[in-house]
C-alpha cells in the first residue's frame, strides 16, 4: 500500500496506480479510502469498467447499497458499449 501511495503521489494522472492502490486497500478492509481511489481511477479513465465493479463492491462493503447499485449499473452500461466481459 505504501509503495502505491508514493506512486500515485508522484504520478497523479496514472489511473492504473490508483486502481491498484484501491485493490490493495480493499484487500486490507480500508473501503472508504478504496472508494476514493476507484473514483479517481474513473475520473482519469471514464471507461475503465473494472474500476466501476470494484467501486461498487467498496460501496457495498461500506453499507452504501444504493451507491453500489448505481455504480454497477453505470459500469455495466459502459462495459456493454465497449464489449467488456466483466
Amino acid at each position: 500500500i505504501a509503495q502505491f501511495r508514493k506512486w500515485t503521489e508522484g504520478s497523479p494522472d496514472d489511473e492504473l496506480g490508483f486502481f491498484r492502490l484501491g485493490q490493495l486497500l480493499t484487500e486490507a478492509g480500508q473501503h472508504t479510502e478504496a472508494v476514493g481511489c476507484f473514483q479517481k481511477t474513473i475520473e482519469l479513465s471514464p471507461t475503465f469498467s473494472k474500476a466501476f465493479q470494484l467501486l461498487g463492491q467498496a460501496f457495498l462493503a461500506e453499507g452504501k447499497v444504493s451507491e453500489a447499485v448505481e455504480t454497477w449499473t453505470k459500469g455495466w452500461k459502459i462495459a456493454d458499449e465497449r464489449g467488456d466481459r466483466i
